[in-house]
C-alpha cells in the first residue's frame, strides 16, 4: 500500500503537503588521511599494535612519495608519527592488506623529507634517526588494496651484560710471577642481547683516590714474589 500524502482543505484550494526527510551523510574517510592529522604511535621494547585502515583512505600528492602509481607514489595512504627512542627501530605492519609498505619522513608536514621507503611491511629501520625527533609514517598499499592492518614500532632492548672479569698473568709464559715480570689485566665481558659500543673497564675507585687516565700513567703491581 503505497503511503498517503496529507491534503489540506482551504477554503476551495485543496492543498497536499509533501514531507522530505533527509538521511545524515557520513564520510568513510579516514582521520589520519592526511599527514597534519597523523596518528600518535608510542614506541616500547615490545610490540604494542595499534589498529588501523587503509579503507577510505585516499592519496594526497606528497614530494618524495614512494611506491608505484602515476605519478609515481600515487598510492592511497594513511599517516602516522612519533618520536624516536633509539636510531634504529623496528616498524612492524601486520595482518594487512597485500603490498602493504610504510614511508618515514622527517621535517613538518609542510616541508617533509623522505628518509626511507621499505620494500616489505615490517622492518628494521637501516638509517640513523634522531632520538627526540618527530618522524612521520607514511602507510600504503603498492597494489592499492583495501583493508585493515595493526602497527608497532619497537625499540632494541638495552644491552644488558653478564659477567666481568679481570685476570692478572704473565704476559709471556705464564706461570710463577716472578720479580721483572711484565704483568697486563684482561677483560671479558658476556653481552647477553643488544649491542655494545666503545666498552671500557671501570673499577670503583675509592674515596681520596685518583684515577689514572693519562697516555702517561702508569700503575706499578707488587705481588708476595717480590
Amino acid at each position: 500500500m503505497k503511503p498517503l500524502l496529507p491534503f489540506f482543505l482551504i477554503g476551495k484550494v485543496m492543498l497536499r503537503v509533501v514531507i522530505f526527510v533527509l538521511s545524515p551523510v557520513f564520510s568513510l574517510a579516514q582521520i589520519n588521511n592526511l599527514c597534519g592529522n597523523a596518528t600518535l604511535l608510542t614506541s616500547s621494547t615490545t610490540c604494542v599494535n595499534t589498529a588501523g585502515t587503509l579503507t577510505g583512505s585516499s592519496y594526497t600528492t606528497v614530494a618524495g612519495a614512494c611506491g608505484s602509481g602515476t605519478p609515481a607514489g600515487n598510492r592511497n595512504d594513511v599517516w602516522y608519527r612519533f618520536v624516536a627512542n633509539s636510531t634504529n627501530p623496528t616498524i612492524s605492519i601486520s595482518s594487512a592488506p597485500s603490498g602493504t609498505r610504510f614511508q618515514i619522513f622527517s621535517g613538518t608536514c609542510t616541508t617533509p623529507s623522505s628518509v626511507y621507503c621499505s620494500t616489505v611491511a615490517s622492518t628494521l629501520v637501516p638509517v640513523s634517526l634522531n632520538v627526540g625527533d618527530t618522524y612521520y609514517i607514511r602507510v600504503y598499499s603498492n597494489t592499492n588494496t583495501t583493508g585493515t592492518f595493526n602497527i608497532c614500532i619497537t625499540d632494541p632492548a638495552p644491552p644488558r651484560f653478564g659477567n666481568s672479569y679481570v685476570n692478572v698473568s704473565k704476559k709471556t709464559n705464564g706461570g710463577v710471577v716472578e720479580k721483572g715480570d711484565t704483568l697486563e689485566i684482561r677483560m671479558t665481558i658476556h653481552l647477553t642481547a643488544g649491542s655494545a659500543y666503545n666498552v671500557r673497564y671501570l673499577d670503583n675507585v675509592p674515596a681520596n683516590t685518583q684515577m689514572l687516565t693519562g697516555t702517561g700513567d702508569s700503575i706499578r703491581v707488587i705481588t708476595n714474589e717480590g
